[in-house]
């Protein structure tokens, strides 16, 4: 997804638009506000939380104009219960599924920050726009 192009065009307020359109805008900006901090602290990783729903995102170093995301919603994957028995391989295990499963999983994947010159390429390889 080439998320520059993706989200320019959902930038303007329409007062008359569906409040379907709303929510993806109001989505947009949080993805490129948390999307921005990665390229300022110059990892290539992170996450935003509302505490229902997460929203993972990721972008190669060598590609900073597109950003990848997951939406997970960890109650509607996971379920009421996570299948845990501690019992042998019939357990339907699903605790990597949860929050804090995911959240670890991530924090787990070890990349080296960029320095100062690649932040400054990357930046000047983005638009600047106002939500």
């Amino acid at each position: 997804m080439d998320f520059k192009k993706w989200s320019l065009l959902r930038v303007e307020r329409h007062h008359d638009e569906a409040e379907e359109i709303q929510h993806r805008r109001l989505v947009a900006v949080v993805i490129t506000h948390a999307f921005s901090y990665t390229i300022k602290a110059g990892v290539e990783y992170g996450y935003v939380s509302t505490g229902e729903a997460f929203i993972f995102l990721h972008f190669k170093a060598d590609a900073p104009g597109t950003v990848y995301y997951y939406l997970p919603v960890p109650e509607q994957d996971l379920g009421k219960e996570t299948g845990f028995t501690g019992e042998a391989e019939d357990d339907d295990n699903r605790l990597h599924m949860t929050a804090v499963g995911q959240v670890l999983a991530l924090r787990a994947i070890r990349t080296t920050p960029h320095d100062q010159e690649w932040k400054d390429w990357a930046a000047s390889q983005l638009n600047m726009w106002v939500a």
